[in-house]
């Protein structure tokens, strides 16, 4: 790790950070040292946390610093991405028009009254092609609403400070493996150049008698591609998802083998298809043992990472079809129960 002279944004961090543990009656762990971590706190494999993180960066001057140009950057095979309920909800009400479906089903079973059963089988098929709206309690890395996460009021102090620029303030529920299952997430943060970022990778946490943090981000800083020398910085990865679509409008798109041979670009085309160049790229790769329901923090001169993870029990699944039977049998008893009743009546009565 880069050892260096805290500035005074990273003082500054360290004093929200104390704020903030004992706002949330935790436990901060320092930047320099790492806490001691007992006995009592291992963890159980395949159990569920939730987890949330801020990545900051520092908007202090870090100039003399010297940044290696010989890096390695990739994505790890084992990889998947947060994903937006509000987006597979949006999607469900596209793919499902309720409304419309019904009327026209409706005008179809007046006209035809035989073909009832075969509309409404036809309709279960479409709506069970259509994406249903995400279980946020029972399925994983699915971005949780602002209103469950635990570090709002502290983010916004970050983003008051002059010292810090907020990237990235996520939860997500997830269930935490040993190392070699352990997935690693996508991190897409900051500002948007062309089709990268300023703070990709990914992070991962992984249980192997506590918990463990591994982070693979790099962090870049664009400039306008203007045709000039990009340097010795190596070639930025594009995100595993985008190289998945990529391939397939490729293979879509392919009428002839000849269609495989691109033809080669002049300079001003290389420039329009990168609009921007990174001029510097800072990589951080951090591990750090970590305690679950304790704040964390991971430090860095370009990009501070805060992190709290908390256990999560998984609600227990409403038995639908038992629900029902027991609404059908008390739905039945109801007239037998009020037939007997007057029937006692008729008995008693003079």
């Amino acid at each position: 790790m880069l050892t260096h002279v805290f500035t005074q944004a990273q003082r500054s961090t360290a004093r929200t950070l104390i704020a903030l543990a004992s706002s949330l009656a935790l436990c901060s762990v320092p930047c320099a040292a790492q806490t001691a971590i007992a006995e009592t706190d291992e963890v159980e494999a395949d159990r569920w946390y939730q987890v949330e993180v801020i990545l900051l960066a520092h908007k202090s001057d870090t100039d003399n610093e010297i940044w290696r140009s010989d890096i390695a950057l990739a994505y790890p095979p084992n990889w998947t991405e947060l994903k937006d309920p509000n987006e597979l909800l949006i999607e469900a009400q596209a793919c499902s028009p309720a409304d419309e479906s019904s009327a026209n089903a409706d005008a179809q079973i007046e006209a035809e009254p035989t073909s009832n059963a075969a509309l409404l089988a036809t309709d279960e098929e479409a709506q069970a092609n259509c994406p249903q709206a995400a279980d946020l309690d029972r399925e994983p890395y699915y971005l949780l609403p602002k209103e469950l996460h635990a570090l709002n009021d502290q983010t916004q102090e970050f983003k008051w400070s002059r010292q810090h620029r907020v990237l990235f303030h996520q939860a997500w529920r997830q269930p935490i493996v040993d190392k070699t299952d352990a997935t690693s997430i996508i991190i897409n943060a900051g500002d948007t150049f062309g089709a990268h970022s300023e703070l990709e990778g990914t992070i991962s946490i992984s249980v192997s008698r506590y918990l463990h943090l591994k982070t693979n981000l790099w962090f870049s800083e664009f400039v306008h591609n203007y045709g000039q020398d990009k340097g010795h910085w190596p070639e930025l990865p594009i995100r595993p998802s985008l190289q998945e679509y990529s391939l397939t409008q490729i293979e879509e798109n392919i009428e002839s083998p000849w269609d495989r041979v691109q033809p080669l670009n002049d300079e001003y085309d290389k420039i329009l298809d990168r609009p921007f160049i990174p001029e510097q790229i800072t990589l951080i790769k951090q591990k750090r043992r970590m305690r679950s329901k304790e704040v964390h923090y991971i430090d860095h001169p370009k990009v501070g990472i805060v992190i709290l993870v908390e256990p999560y029990e998984i609600p227990e699944a409403v038995n639908a079809s038992a629900e029902d039977e027991s609404i059908n049998a008390e739905a039945e008893g109801t007239p037998s129960q009020a037939s007997e009743s007057k029937a006692n009546d008729t008995l008693t009565t003079p």
